[in-house]
């Protein structure tokens, strides 16, 4: 069987072709593959630490039948284009034509210039911006707040399937650029939650104690997550 791969993906031939994200773990004693039913229906492979790219691909290719039916039920993505309305802090905000070269945000509009790259093109790289200025910020309001100011050391964002953010022990904290489709709050506490980890690595009673100290009634956003996160990956910014 012929595929295509790299180190972190492989794709199996076919109409359409199909790539499959790899997810190496010490903790995976198995194979297993999911098809993630928004974003346009992204498939993943967990698999164990010793198993080969090979190894991967044979076994997909023996549920290439079921992964191609998965991936019938996924529902279509929708591309932003001038006249559609898009989600920022979780009101809709109508996409109009702007002049310029810079995404201008109103209470009303999300005015983006007519240039050669593509509106959802445009979003993205303004969202990713917009994203990182509020973690940066929100972040060292909320370590300072909690006296550990030094603690975080770094903020990145990124546009993760399976989370909306991490922590790790060295104070490098990653939050989803797509929160900035949700409530003002949602965000705040998704960054809350992640620094709060830099003051307890675990999720204990005293961790929550510290969380709703930053973010009071912290459950209702996560709430929020759990019923309408996967609204936040029915727009698709890449070229088509």
């Amino acid at each position: 069987m012929k595929f295509k791969s790299h180190s972190d993906s492989l794709t199996l031939p076919g109409n359409p072709p199909l790539t499959i994200a790899l997810k190496w773990s010490r903790r995976n004693l198995g194979l297993r593959l999911k098809v993630v039913k928004h974003s346009g229906g992204k498939i993943e492979m967990s698999l164990p630490e010793c198993c080969s790219v090979k190894e991967a691909a044979r076994f997909a290719k023996s549920k290439e039948s079921w992964i191609r039916e998965a991936l019938k039920t996924v529902p279509p993505v929708c591309r932003p284009q001038y006249g559609m309305n898009f989600p920022v802090e979780g009101k809709l905000l109508k996409i109009a034509r702007g002049s310029g070269h810079t995404i201008i945000r109103t209470d009303t509009e999300l005015k983006v210039p007519e240039l050669s790259v593509a509106v959802g093109e445009q979003i993205l790289c303004w969202g990713y911006q917009y994203a990182y200025e509020r973690a940066k910020k929100s972040s060292a309001m909320y370590a300072k707040k909690l006296g550990i100011a030094a603690s975080v050391k770094k903020v990145s964002i990124k546009d993760p399937i399976s989370r909306w953010g991490s922590c790790s022990r060295q104070g490098n904290l990653m939050v989803s650029w797509r929160l900035i489709m949700a409530p003002y709050y949602v965000m705040e506490y998704v960054v809350a939650h992640e620094v709060a980890h830099l003051k307890e690595f675990n999720h204990s009673g005293r961790f929550y104690g510290v969380l709703e100290g930053l973010i009071p009634n912290s459950k209702a956003n996560e709430l929020w997550l759990r019923r309408n996160g996967s609204s936040l990956f029915d727009f698709e910014f890449s070229k088509e």
